[in-house]
């Protein structure tokens, strides 16, 4: 996916630096200035305009690979309200 966003501006990876790093530290690293790129989720995006205005959103994958990036998927879970809240929690991380 990454390399669909590099086409976009007519890059290719060896134009770029790729740098390991846990998704807790994308949106701190962005904002600080430590990163010039970077993949986030949409409700990072949002947090990230509110905390530097100044950014930049450059494409979302869904619209540049919309048969790859598929919408979110609904669950319909059985079982204890315990079970549905331990899945939710799993997949907002």
């Amino acid at each position: 996916m990454g390399r669909e966003v590099l086409k976009t501006a007519g890059l290719t990876v060896d134009d770029v630096q790729f740098i390991a790093s846990a998704t807790a530290g994308r949106l701190p690293g962005l904002v600080a200035g430590q990163i010039d790129g970077v993949a986030l989720h949409p409700e990072d995006v949002f947090l990230a305009r509110k905390q530097k205005p100044t950014l930049n959103l450059l494409t979302q994958l869904a619209d540049l690979m919309p048969t790859t990036c598929s919408t979110p998927t609904v669950l319909r879970l059985t079982g204890s309200r315990a079970t549905a809240r331990c899945c939710a929690i799993r997949l907002l991380r």
